[in-house]
């Protein structure tokens, strides 16, 4: 699982802060604590935070998209 937390928007010629575009946008935090509470009992793989940051076309703008993306590898143990 894939998961971006903490997005930020930034109108890349003005620097003038954008609403970002996303439908969540919550805390690493936060997102790792749901996702630890909807998955306890399963055997965690891999977790990982890291940061990125990109630009990308939003109208007639290019906006430079701010982000930590969280990365959730589980397995259901085996009883």
């Amino acid at each position: 699982m894939v998961i971006n937390s903490e997005i930020r928007e930034v109108n890349r010629d003005t620097y003038e802060e954008l609403d970002p575009q996303f439908e969540v946008n919550l805390s690493t935090e936060v997102v790792k604590s749901y996702i630890d509470n909807v998955f306890a009992g399963w055997n965690i793989l891999k977790k990982t935070v890291s940061f990125q940051e990109y630009d990308i076309p939003r109208d007639s703008i290019t906006s430079h998209l701010i982000t930590n993306v969280i990365t959730f590898d589980y397995k259901l143990y085996h009883l």
